[in-house]
């Protein structure tokens, strides 16, 4: 009898081996299958034992490397190279909260690292939807292909203009083969020379916690009102893990509801420092004046173009504000023709305003050293915010 149940055990075992595929068996052991998807999203190289490297070594591949190549060295000259030593004059020495937001971010986390690099969590909301986490070995090579270049499609422009498309987003980050952010936060990830160690599809379940998706994408039987994707990776000088959420949530007042998970979300995130470009006005509507006295009431910095919250909400006695670049009058979008103007920052932009040595918001669609940003800075002694997620010093990362 023990015989028997011992052939059963090991059939069973088999069974359970081979029945599973080699990229579950690779996901679900190992933490090097997420960061060799992510090299190869970003057209970097692969270590010998990557699943990908077979594939890599095609000549459709060689195209997309080289790709990728030209557009991180444009990303780095035109943005990085110029933001980082703007961060370290301005920002380095400066209080900082564990975590970053970015609301209305798209798929930019290159700009919160950049801008933020010593987060331990960052949190980006958006209306483009994650997608699945891409699995490209499915594809066929002429698929992956045609997923590759969607994508270099969808993020060209943020290489010669730090910004990105919404229409081109929206046309090309559904593509039938490598769709959604997913693809594209993992590919800046790599880039920036970030280690992805985990990633996965979440929802908001009704504590307000972030939880695992199932196989339906759904909390237990029933799917959740808000999803996303959640990339843990570490750096190169570091081994604690640090966490990006992604959020495909619609902002306004009414997610700051209590009695919402996404309320409850948001209650429990304690302080953060805030990026805010290219954000349609939104924060100057009707319906978000809530949702500007929540990210005021909890930021530690604030980053800004003139699309971000409006200028007269920085109290003098709450924030140290300075100006960058040059402001005259809001740009005109093709479906926002009557952008809000604002007197107020135009003229203090006219009494003081400092050099900006990199493309930043809706400025550059007028012209290279159009820009403007605003850069706010809570005083001491005010409120930072909540008490569970208190301030540390930067480090500078980079």
């Amino acid at each position: 009898m023990k015989k028997k149940t011992a052939i059963v055990f090991t059939l069973l075992l088999f069974c359970l081996y081979h029945c599973t595929t080699p990229e579950k068996l690779e996901k679900a052991g190992s933490t090097a299958y997420w960061n060799d998807l992510a090299l190869f999203l970003a057209g970097m190289p692969q270590r010998p034992d990557s699943p990908f490297r077979e594939t890599a070594a095609t000549p459709q591949y060689a195209r997309h490397v080289e790709a990728m190549n030209a557009f991180w060295d444009m990303v780095r000259t035109e943005n990085i190279d110029h933001i980082i030593p703007w961060r370290a004059a301005k920002l380095d020495g400066q209080r900082h909260a564990r975590t970053a937001f970015y609301p209305f971010s798209g798929a930019d986390l290159a700009n919160l690292y950049t801008f933020y690099p010593d987060a331990r969590t960052y949190i980006m909301v958006a209306l483009e939807e994650p997608g699945p986490i891409p699995d490209p070995l499915r594809l066929t090579p002429g698929e992956l292909s045609e997923g590759l270049s969607a994508i270099h499609r969808a993020i060209e422009s943020i290489a010669s203009r730090n910004y990105f498309h919404s229409a081109v987003m929206q046309r090309e980050l559904p593509n039938r083969y490598l769709p959604g952010t997913v693809p594209v936060l993992l590919i800046f990830a790599a880039r920036l020379g970030l280690r992805v160690t985990a990633v996965d599809l979440i929802g908001i379940d009704a504590s307000g916690g972030i939880v695992p998706l199932g196989t339906q994408r759904n909390i237990g039987t029933t799917g959740p009102s808000t999803m996303g994707a959640r990339i843990q990776f570490v750096t190169p000088r570091e081994t604690h893990v640090r966490t990006i959420i992604y959020l495909d949530m619609r902002l306004s007042d009414s997610v700051l509801d209590p009695s919402s998970p996404e309320g409850a979300f948001f209650r429990k995130i304690g302080s953060f420092d805030t990026l805010i470009k290219s954000a349609v006005y939104l924060l100057h509507r009707g319906g978000f004046s809530t949702m500007c006295t929540f990210i005021l009431e909890h930021s530690g910095t604030v980053i800004q173009d003139d699309s971000g919250m409006p200028y007269r909400l920085f109290d003098k006695n709450d924030w140290d504000a300075r100006l960058f670049g040059t402001y005259t009058r809001p740009r005109r979008l093709k479906d926002l023709q009557n952008p809000p103007d604002q007197p107020d920052l135009a003229l203090a932009f006219s009494e003081k305003s400092e050099p900006l040595p990199f493309s930043f918001g809706y400025g550059v669609l007028t012209g290279k050293g159009k820009s403007n940003l605003l850069l706010a800075v809570r005083k001491k002694g005010r409120p930072f915010g909540g008490p569970a997620n208190r301030p540390i010093r930067s480090r500078s990362s980079q």
